[in-house]
């Protein structure tokens, strides 16, 4: 559950008289008032600890525990920090509370660790508009599909111990499954890796939800996918699909003779003191947020933000101080420890091209630092949880409103570069001979239900068109078979194009140094 889906919205709530109307999901683009705060991320000069929370409480949108370095307690006084942790609070409030001002987000909540130590944790705007509850630290957000390395992590497992094999065909797991001769060339391992060539049942899940109000179970999955044609041939190709999930947690549940939040917790959020990361179905729902979806002039709620049964894919609740800590457990002692690489390495295409995603986590590197970690965003929710091993830094953003140009990954940006001390800025352009640009010209084959993608060169840049759309992405080079967007839009992000031969076989997209999107090259 991690993209934008067309959804109808139930009910609309007036945006307060201060807040500015936006239109809806503009283009990935910086610009006004967040590109001057991107400014501040990187320029703001040392202040003392209590003027983090400042510009937050000014604005009385902010709930008690704003800015809270070290700790996240209802009401305490500002705790004396080191200035740089004092620093990275003023930024990251100006950057949040801006974006609740405007608008163009109901509520967020911000933790940054280190060394599993608070940075910063911060809490703003509304966990519901119309009865006026703040966000506060024991808010609950819908963590959608940053619950995905848990799953992965939890096959994985299962395996290390022998109850399963990850090449285990889905077939001798579920043989119920509606086709058999798919489910005999899918493996357990390609349900996680988003290899399997499943289609995504989420579309057509949520209007049966919008139509009947009946929770998520295995039968409609499964009836879904019914009469559904692969999307690809198994391991050819890679694109996100929440079906996989959904089958995965189903094998779990019966290699491990428990349900499938009980083997997460088992496993991992009681050893790794977690104990305050729910399924959202069972969660204290005092404590839960709505989700909203943004519209031209108001911030709607999502109908779809309290559907039940959802578990596997996208089923978990934190807040961000959890879902930080959560980052880091993973890879401990007390989560896969050894096993831990099973779910981090890269998938590897049968043709040789890899794909920074495991097992249930994203890769990357941002600014020449190493991270993993997992994006969510449906039903009024974003989510990013990101881990930078080298720097034992770890990041949680969540925020309850979904179509915003101020998304959980476009905050997640600069306040990592924030954290980790690197510019926002987009590397010098390098030239680029046509007979280079040559190498990466081609077709590429788009998600499913889109078009293939035109990459053509001019002027020693490239250009990237989605079929039947009017406009294109104009890149430039900054490293080795390594493009930024040429507006200076986003200059964390990077498209990377992986070589065979000379020749351009596929490319990838990161979004604030995280994998997003792959593209493979059509024959």
């Amino acid at each position: 559950m991690d993209s934008p889906r067309p959804r109808r919205s139930s009910r609309h709530l007036p945006l307060p008289p201060t807040r500015r109307a936006r239109r809806r999901l503009p283009p990935r683009r910086v610009r006004g008032p967040l590109a001057a705060l991107l400014l501040v991320l990187t320029s703001c000069t040392e202040s003392a600890p209590g003027d983090a929370a400042s510009g937050a409480a000014a604005s009385g949108h902010a709930a008690s525990g704003t800015s809270a370095s070290g700790a996240a307690t209802s009401g305490a006084a500002a705790a004396v920090v080191p200035a740089a942790a004092a620093d990275l609070s003023a930024a990251i409030d100006a950057l949040v509370t801006e974006a609740v001002e405007r608008g163009v987000l109901a509520g967020a909540a911000v933790a940054v660790l280190r060394g599993g130590e608070p940075l910063h944790v911060g809490h703003y705007g509304w966990a519901d508009l119309e009865t006026r509850t703040p966000v506060g630290p024991e808010t609950l957000f819908n963590m959608e599909s940053t619950t995905k390395p848990f799953t992965g992590a939890a096959l994985a497992a299962l395996a290390s111990e022998g109850r399963l094999d990850l090449d285990d065909p889905l077939q001798q797991w579920i043989p119920e499954f509606p086709n058999p001769e798919q489910g005999a060339r899918i493996t357990l391992r390609q349900l996680v890796n988003h290899t399997s060539g499943l289609s995504d049942y989420i579309d057509a899940d949520l209007e049966r939800w919008l139509e009947t109000r009946e929770p998520l179970a295995p039968a409609v999955v499964l009836d879904y996918l019914a009469d559904r044609p692969l999307d690809f041939e198994p391991g050819t190709h890679w694109a996100y699909t929440n079906s996989g999930f959904y089958l995965a947690g189903m094998v779990i549940e019966r290699a491990s003779g428990q349900p499938w939040f009980d083997v997460v917790r088992d496993r991992f959020l009681t050893p790794g003191e977690l104990d305050d990361l729910h399924l959202c179905d069972d969660a204290p729902a005092a404590r839960r947020t709505t989700g909203y979806i943004g519209t031209d002039s108001t911030l709607a709620v999502d109908p779809l933000f309290r559907e039940e049964g959802i578990r596997a894919d996208g089923g978990l609740c934190a807040s961000a101080l959890t879902l930080a800590r959560a980052a880091s457990v993973l890879e401990s002692e007390v989560g896969l420890g050894p096993a831990f690489p099973t779910v981090r390495t890269p998938t590897r295409l049968a043709n040789g091209v890899a794909i920074d995603y495991g097992m249930g986590l994203r890769s990357g590197t941002l600014a020449g630092h190493a991270l993993y970690g997992h994006t969510g965003g449906i039903s009024g929710y974003l989510a990013v949880m990101a881990r930078f091993p080298d720097d034992d830094v770890s990041i949680a953003v969540l925020i309850n409103t979904n179509r915003t140009p101020s998304d959980a990954l476009v905050l997640f940006g600069p306040i990592a570069a924030r954290a980790l001390g690197v510019d926002v800025v987009t590397p010098p352009e390098r030239p680029l001979s046509d007979a280079v640009a040559a190498a990466y010209v081609g077709r590429y084959r788009g998600a499913p239900g889109e078009g293939p993608v035109e990459v053509t060169t001019a002027d020693g840049r490239l250009r990237v068109t989605l079929a039947g759309a009017e406009s294109s992405t104009e890149l430039i080079a900054v490293g080795e078979h390594t493009f930024a967007r040429a507006d200076g839009s986003y200059p964390l992000d990077r498209f990377v194009f992986q070589m065979h031969e000379g020749v351009a076989a596929a490319y990838a997209g990161y979004y604030n140094g995280m994998h997003q999107t792959f593209r493979q090259r059509l024959p």
